[in-house]
């Protein structure tokens, strides 16, 4: 149980400068697309005000490669108080989210899609990132986040 929880940690952020866009697709035998949940546009604007620059509450999970929320007492423990807190069937889909170092302040996330890696029996979480190429470098620290369609059950498994 804690085996696989492990190996999710240890193998799970790929992060992909300029990759080919993988929405709604295998990649290949080994890798198994996790579909990303529907949210609503509240659940994806309270999202987006979690992971926004200068919540503290995330500063505890900088040195983590990946992090994999359980419950909604594990949400709201990172939810800025002043807002409320989406709602997220933990029965049903898992919260995942990962620190991310970008080259450029212009730089951004545009995608990021879970697999499962059958030979080695674990999740990779594949971001995808628009690089600027006319910009300075100057480091910029964000998340990338996503609701996937996979209970926190099963990754525990």
């Amino acid at each position: 149980m804690k085996t696989k929880l492990l190996s999710l940690i240890a193998a799970l952020v790929m992060i992909l400068g300029a990759c080919k866009s993988n929405k709604d697709v295998s990649l290949n035998d080994t890798l198994k697309y996790i579909p990303k949940a529907s949210l609503s546009e509240e659940q994806i604007s309270g999202l987006k005000t979690i992971f926004s620059d200068g919540n503290d509450a995330l500063k505890q999970y900088s040195d983590f490669h990946v992090i994999v929320l359980h419950s909604i007492d594990e949400l709201r423990a990172i939810c800025p108080k002043e807002t409320p807190c989406p709602q997220i069937d933990f029965s049903t889909q898992s919260l995942i989210f990962a620190p991310v170092v970008l080259s450029s302040i212009n730089d951004e996330i545009i995608n990021n899609s879970l697999y499962y890696n059958t030979t080695k029996e674990s999740y990779e979480l594949h971001v995808e990132i628009k690089k600027c190429t006319e910009c300075y470098d100057m480091i910029n620290h964000t998340y990338a986040y996503g609701v996937f369609v996979i209970s926190p059950n099963e990754l525990k498994q």
